[in-house]
């Protein structure tokens, strides 16, 4: 859940940046607009978007996933033909896959259906490829590649000295100290606890705490339970004000 939900806030704030890093789709003359996830009745797109250019529009469904199942390749195809009934536009789905371990081909077929989609195994880059971009809005993809936690000081300087406001900051800082739980729980930890006083600014945790909640036993000292992420979420090393 904690995923999902950070995920598509991400692609919110970020979704120019992340198009022209990890699709090469260059941002000049594009539009990207957040479309409705409800038109799927059976389950939901993490975060589709309509891309327009000067002379078409294509409607991408982007998908993130922490670990793959064969399943969703069914699923995928489902939302292609959802997207692709209502907007009558070319429809393209792309996987966000967090574990470099999963092997998808990016190919579904069965007795009457063959469909096709793009993976980017984000868990598979090595963050040196991508660190010098110096994009907030990507930093929490590169928390899940190879060798990201070498740039964990050269990340905070890039999200403090960047013109995003305080909460859009606090967004991205919460990303990534959430990201770089999937393969290291305990510097995912660490990051909270040093980011904790900027993360705390963060709107995207009220929707997680309406999601998540500690164990009863981690209660505030009135007694009341705390949402978990308003729990870890509390500070950071950087000197200055945002």
């Amino acid at each position: 859940m904690q995923y999902d939900i950070l995920g598509k806030r991400l692609l919110e704030i970020g979704a120019k940046r992340i198009f022209e890093v990890f699709l090469k789709i260059k941002i000049k003359n594009v539009k990207i607009t957040p479309l409705p996830s409800e038109i799927l009745r059976i389950d939901r797109a993490d975060a589709p978007f309509l891309i327009q250019t000067s002379d078409k529009k294509i409607v991408y469904l982007i998908e993130l996933q922490s670990r793959w199942n064969n399943e969703k390749a069914l699923a995928l195809a489902e939302y292609y033909l959802a997207f692709k009934r209502k907007y009558k536009k070319p429809v393209k789905v792309i996987v966000f896959l967090f574990d470099a371990r999963s092997n998808p081909n990016g190919f579904y077929k069965d007795e009457s259906l063959a469909f096709k989609f793009k993976i980017v195994h984000i868990g598979r880059l090595q963050a040196k490829a991508y660190i010098h971009f110096k994009y907030p809005e990507i930093l929490p993809f590169i928390a899940l590649m190879k060798d990201s936690e070498k740039y964990i000081d050269e990340m905070a300087e890039i999200v403090y000295h960047s013109k995003k406001d305080k909460h859009e900051k606090a967004d991205i800082l919460s990303g990534i100290a959430v990201f770089y739980g999937f393969n290291n729980k305990k510097l995912s930890h660490e990051l909270r606890n040093r980011w904790r006083n900027f993360m705390i600014e963060s709107p995207v945790l009220d929707e997680i705490k309406a999601e998540v909640y500690i164990p009863a036993d981690l209660t505030s000292h009135s007694g009341f339970i705390l949402p978990l992420f308003r729990f870890i979420f509390l500070s950071i090393g950087f000197r200055g004000q945002w």
